[in-house]
């Protein structure tokens, strides 16, 4: 690999650890795809360099190729929410919109990952945004 591949992408997701919440109707708690969480104000930006639509057992879901440095920060987040317990989530943000939180069992240690979509989200317009993060 050459100096800097590792940084360069097509776009962009963003990532953050939070609490879950039960409430919605309580401060700061957010309904998601997923559980709801109290949203975080520090997400950490991942590079993305390929982004498909895939059909994850009938539902629609997207595969995003990560950058080297991507990867990292993917796996330092998901041993951080494994460390913590089972009240934390893994947030994937695209632009302003929270696209998941998902409990995370294992810490990952991959540069390609699986984000399922709610019903309400064409794959292909996520990954537009994807593209354009």
């Amino acid at each position: 690999m050459s100096p800097g591949a590792g940084s360069s992408s097509a776009g962009s997701i963003e990532l953050a650890i939070a609490d879950a919440c039960v409430d919605t109707a309580v401060d700061g708690c957010t309904a998601s795809a997923g559980d709801s969480v109290i949203l975080p104000s520090d997400f950490e930006r991942v590079g993305v360099i390929d982004a498909v639509a895939v059909d994850e057992g009938g539902q629609n879901a997207i595969a995003l190729t990560l950058t080297s440095d991507g990867a990292a920060v993917l796996a330092e987040l998901t041993e951080q929410v494994v460390a913590t317990g089972l009240e934390t989530r893994l947030v994937v943000k695209i632009g302003d919109d929270m696209l998941s939180a998902v409990r995370v069992v294992e810490a990952l240690q991959t540069d390609v990952v699986v984000v399922a979509l709610p019903t309400s989200e064409s794959p292909n317009d996520v990954i537009e945004l994807v593209r354009a993060g």
